[in-house]
């Protein structure tokens, strides 16, 4: 299912960060008409890159960390059901961006 809107994505966003512990309010670093890209900082420092075009309903999510694009996912196909992750329900098409992300963190503190 794509977004149908701007509005419907930044809903979709915001729900999952305020079901997460490890996420934190999402920041909008930029915003027209047609697009919008958005900030989810993560404990650590880390911080996902979330970016959506109206237009084109084209979508792009990526997991950053130190300044490098670690993992991505440009137009994921998938279910925008929402699956439970070690304690953070978030939607499907961030669910791999958010499990790498807490492999590492738990992989740091090992």
């Amino acid at each position: 299912m794509a977004y149908l809107n701007l509005e419907d994505f930044e809903k979709e966003i915001s729900s999952s960060v305020s079901e997460s512990d490890l996420a934190k309010i999402p920041i909008t670093i930029v915003q027209t008409l047609t697009f919008v890209k958005l900030r989810v900082p993560l404990e650590g420092g880390e911080f996902i890159e979330c970016y959506f075009n109206e237009i084109t309903k084209r979508t792009s999510f990526a997991l950053i960390s130190r300044g490098k694009r670690i993992f991505g996912a440009n137009n994921p196909v998938l279910s925008l059901s929402k699956e439970r992750v070690d304690g953070i329900f978030i939607p499907l098409r961030t669910h791999r961006v958010i499990n790498l992300y807490q492999k590492q963190s738990h992989s740091r503190i090992s």
